[in-house]
């Protein structure tokens, strides 16, 4: 007890008070954290921009990507009915052995960009990019 009344004595003979003097000590770490947090967002953003190049450069080099299922995504962006079925054929009559998802977002990037090997392979070059936030969230 006697610490603590020394120290308000100290305190009050500076003539600012303990709460006043504490709620400038919280403003004070506040702008650090927030300084700190601006830091931080900083260099995610310099990872995202690195991970976003190193991803998207010469993409079309790589031609089509696998040419069976590059078939099978053209085939899927003629009608429904191939896009539902996952149909390799334009006729839907055989099926591709790959889960559906990864093949319906890049016909939805054919349907809006064109047949190309650029739209084939921009999907998975943008869930490398996400990749790199989700795991800096972790």
């Amino acid at each position: 007890m006697r610490d603590i009344g020394k120290f308000r004595r100290s305190v009050v003979a500076f003539g600012v008070s303990a709460s006043a003097r504490l709620r400038a000590y919280g403003r004070e770490r506040w702008w650090e954290r927030r300084r700190e947090r601006w830091r931080e967002y900083g260099m995610l953003a310099l990872i995202v921009a690195l991970s976003a190049f190193l991803n998207l450069y010469r993409l079309t080099d790589n031609g089509l990507g696998n040419v069976y299922y590059s078939t099978a995504v053209r085939s899927m962006s003629l009608n429904w009915r191939n896009w539902f079925y996952v149909s390799f054929d334009p006729g839907g009559f055989v099926s591709v052995d790959k889960p559906p998802l990864a093949l319906w977002i890049q016909v939805a990037s054919v349907q809006l960009l064109g047949y190309s090997s650029f739209s084939l392979l921009l999907p998975e070059a943008l869930a490398g990019i996400l990749s790199v936030v989700v795991l800096w969230c972790i």
